[in-house]
């Protein structure tokens, strides 16, 4: 099992976040925790925008949730060629 965690550090959700990583890791969960500095609470809807500042930060947070998706087991089945 593997779980991704993305949180922003000026976010209230930040703690929220942390307890959740070290939780599943005491229970063998292979878990990944990410803080974004000096991004805003869903910062990767930047993506959105036709101009954003973050916009870089945000596509490569994206890209980043790609990776780790792709790694799942049995990611790419039934996945369209």
């Amino acid at each position: 099992m593997s779980a991704a965690t993305v949180v922003s550090p000026v976010t209230v959700l930040l703690d929220d976040a942390r307890r959740f990583a070290q939780a599943a890791d005491d229970a063998g969960v292979d878990v990944e925790l990410d803080i974004y500095q000096h991004m805003p609470h869903a910062f990767h809807a930047g993506v959105l925008l036709p101009e954003a500042d973050h916009l870089p930060t945000a596509v490569a947070f994206l890209r980043r949730v790609a990776d780790w998706a792709a790694r799942l087991p049995g990611a790419h089945v039934g996945a369209p060629a």
